[in-house]
């Protein structure tokens, strides 16, 4: 009796990488993924508007492998370049990978298998290796965790203030991510920290796997820390991010004390974010002054959100204590 033999058709992954001024990273990144031991890829390269040599990257690298799409189009910032990839992207799961990182070779790879041993599972992240590019140094970042419920999830992230802050070095269901109708809030900076709060406590599955997977290079020219973005720009996206946050987490359960130390604690890292020094800082607190001076006393006592009255009196009180607070944390 003979046995028909078919074959096993792998799940098609979809890889967004969003392009801007990256011209001396792109090629690592880019060899990274079409030389993936898992080769049933998508590979969305969006480059947004970028004036360097990374369209003409992007091209020769597509013009050599029929699996990348190259998508170009005006700047309009990370988020809008991520949602773009979004709208292409036709796998059955998707990951995102920054332009000026790369991934070890069994990084589809390593998500998949994991996928598979679990298949409720929504969105599987794993740790990463910290590249610094002044020092030259590296170091392994990574955490455990599994939960099988929105309860859970929710409630452990908040009481350890452990939601991922990043996109990247993630495998997402397609199916999730279309039924929750989730993308990126364009115009922002940190988009990352809305997205995995918005993933996450939408999630009913989520599971990390404790491997090294994902090499993240810390730029002393990054777009985040570059010191064209303004203040008041840092300061208003946060506060978006703070109001997204405390409407969504306002509609989750379980509610309790845990919930108003996670928004405090957001407080916190948003002012942390921009306080590099105390002139920064001063210059930080000065220009929410004037943002309370031009808005009626009834709408900070009355109307404003309590969250956005916390942040208030977190900068109003003790701003050279509080300063010398944040520094002594980021330095340490």
């Amino acid at each position: 009796m003979l046995l028909k033999c078919r074959d096993v058709v792998e799940d098609l992954v979809s890889v967004i990488i969003p392009v801007y001024k990256v011209e001396c990273y792109l090629r690592k990144c880019l060899d990274s993924v079409i030389n993936q031991t898992y080769q049933n890829l998508e590979i969305i390269l969006v480059d947004d508007g970028s004036p360097d040599g990374c369209p003409k990257i992007c091209d020769k690298y597509a013009n050599k492998d029929n699996r990348i799409k190259v998508i170009h189009k005006k700047n309009g910032g990370l988020s809008d370049a991520r949602n773009k990839g979004l709208d292409v992207a036709t796998g059955e799961y998707i990951t995102f990978i920054d332009s000026d990182d790369w991934v070890s070779l069994s990084y589809i790879e390593s998500f998949v298998s994991a996928v598979k041993k679990d298949p409720q599972c929504e969105i599987i992240s794993a740790g990463f290796t910290r590249v610094e590019e002044k020092s030259n140094s590296t170091f392994f970042v990574k955490t455990e965790f599994e939960f099988h419920n929105n309860v859970e999830i929710t409630q452990f992230f908040c009481e350890k203030n452990e939601i991922p802050i990043s996109a990247w070095n993630k495998l997402y269901k397609s199916s999730f991510i279309k039924k929750h109708q989730l993308s990126f809030k364009k115009g922002l900076l940190y988009e990352d920290q809305l997205w995995c709060f918005q993933c996450y406590t939408q999630a009913n599955h989520v599971k990390h796997i404790p491997l090294s997977l994902y090499f993240y290079r810390v730029r002393n020219d990054s777009i985040m820390r570059s010191s064209e973005i303004s203040i008041s720009e840092r300061i208003t996206s946060w506060s978006i991010i703070l109001d997204e946050i405390e409407n969504q987490i306002s509609r989750l359960e379980p509610r309790g004390c845990f919930i108003k130390k996670f928004l405090f604690r957001k407080a916190y890292e948003a002012l942390r974010t921009y306080t590099y020094d105390y002139k920064a800082f001063k210059l930080s607190f000065y220009t929410m002054s004037k943002l309370i001076r031009k808005s009626p006393i009834l709408y900070w006592g009355g109307i404003a959100s309590p969250l956005k009255k916390k942040l208030l009196k977190l900068l109003s009180f003790a701003p050279a204590f509080i300063n010398c607070r944040l520094l002594y944390f980021r330095m340490r």
